[in-house]
């Protein structure tokens, strides 16, 4: 039983660092024995498709369907500052995106995300009686609906109807 604010704070955090932490296993030959038995499904054009740059239009499509008045990321900035400022930052947020593509990877502070605990109901005494809710940055936002976008178009050729 914890009763200080202190105890209180890593106790949830200790829960919650289990529920969500990534175990480090290797799993690249278990990936390698299960994909060399998948047929190929996609073809050339396919694959092309999935690795062309990303259009400008594209980024501007998904920056104006993110709805305004969302709860902001770590450095404070909503979608709607990015809709305000957008023709002084077009450029940089679409070379930031086509980076992502070309590189895989982000920087980390740019990925950062809060984690908040809203108590699902009144008298919360468990861990598992609080909703978890992340604050993610902006710019990974885009960048994962720019990505399922593109990625839209082939789905219905890897995933079963059944």
């Amino acid at each position: 039983m914890v009763h200080n604010h202190e105890d209180i704070e890593k106790e949830l955090n200790k829960y919650f660092k289990n529920l969500l932490e990534e175990p480090k296993v290797d799993r690249a030959r278990a990936i390698r024995e299960i994909t060399n038995n998948i047929p190929p499904i996609l073809n050339q054009d396919h694959n092309r498709m999935l690795l062309r740059k990303v259009m400008m239009q594209e980024v501007e499509e998904v920056v104006i369907s993110i709805p305004n008045g969302k709860a902001c990321g770590p450095y404070g900035f909503t979608i709607d500052f990015y809709k305000a400022c957008w023709p002084f930052i077009k450029e940089d947020v679409h070379a930031l995106v086509e980076d992502f593509r070309v590189n895989k990877s982000i920087l980390k502070v740019l990925n950062a995300t809060f984690l908040t605990l809203i108590p699902k109901e009144e008298g919360v005494d468990t861990s598992n009686r609080f909703y978890l809710i992340s604050l993610c940055n902006v710019i990974c936002k885009i960048i994962s609906k720019v990505l399922a976008n593109i990625i839209k178009v082939v789905l219905s050729l890897l995933i079963s109807s059944n």
